[in-house]
């Protein structure tokens, strides 16, 4: 998956990853939590994670016939 950091002015930077390919995940961080890519991505892949199994849920949901 796709994933991009841009550094703003104001000691800001702007987080960008793909969840699928209808998705992303965007968010203005503080510079300074940059340096904590580990816990970033492990916050990131656990929101990934539900929110597609969200999806399949609802999918599953609307593709099942009524009763």
């Amino acid at each position: 998956m796709s994933s991009s950091i841009v550094k703003l002015t104001g000691g800001r930077a702007l987080y960008l990853k793909e969840i699928n390919r209808h998705l992303a995940l965007t968010c203005v961080l503080r510079e300074e939590a940059l340096t904590k890519q580990a816990i970033i991505e492990y916050n990131v892949n656990q929101l990934k994670k539900s929110i597609l199994e969200l999806f399949n849920l609802t999918h599953q949901i609307s593709s099942s016939p009524l009763p």
